[in-house]
């Protein structure tokens, strides 16, 4: 490394005295060298970057809008899916009044239906049960009468034996067979 500053203190002592330059402004080679090389390399960029940086802000730019236009999509979506969710609510609003209505109506069916059948089945009730007592009484009565009739038959047996004699007795017999083959 000492010998490359030793070269150059060299070169520079022997093309004469260094002149000291101006802090602002370069000398003119300089000025022309570095002004040329920027304008190149400016160019380089503008030629190159240009269309890359372009495509990027377009791209960009398609995919601000994309979002946007999805967004609005998704948003219009929602605002259908609510006003959707609103008709169902009333439909189901709507419709959960005329099933009670509908129940109303129905349970007081229902309840006249019922009384009508509780009406008309006491009446079969008390029809069967005034059958039943007038079957019942009429059993009764023939039974009474039955007995009745039994008890008479033994009474007036007891008392025709006791005031009939026999001659009496055998003329009723005889008057009683003829008159059962009269009826034959």
């Amino acid at each position: 490394m000492s010998r490359l500053l030793n070269a150059v203190a060299l070169l520079a002592s022997e093309e004469g005295k260094i002149q000291a330059h101006h802090p602002l402004f370069p000398e003119l080679k300089e000025l022309t060298w570095g002004g040329s090389a920027f304008a190149v390399v400016l160019g380089m960029v503008i030629w190159k970057g240009h269309p890359i940086a372009k495509k990027a802000l377009n791209d960009r730019t398609q995919k601000i809008a994309d979002a946007i236009n999805a967004a609005e999509a998704m948003r219009s979506a929602a605002e259908a899916a609510v006003a959707d969710l609103q008709t169902k609510l009333g439909n189901a609003e709507s419709e959960a009044a005329r099933i009670i209505a509908e129940a109303h109506t129905q349970s007081g069916a229902l309840k006249t239906q019922l009384h009508e059948q509780s009406v008309a089945e006491i009446a079969e009730y008390r029809t069967r049960t005034a059958s039943e007592l007038a079957a019942a009484k009429d059993r009764v009565i023939a039974d009474l009468n039955a007995e009745i009739t039994a008890l008479t038959v033994s009474l007036a047996e007891k008392v025709v034996r006791r005031t009939l004699d026999a001659s009496t007795q055998n003329a009723l017999v005889d008057d009683a067979i003829v008159a059962m083959g009269a009826t034959r």
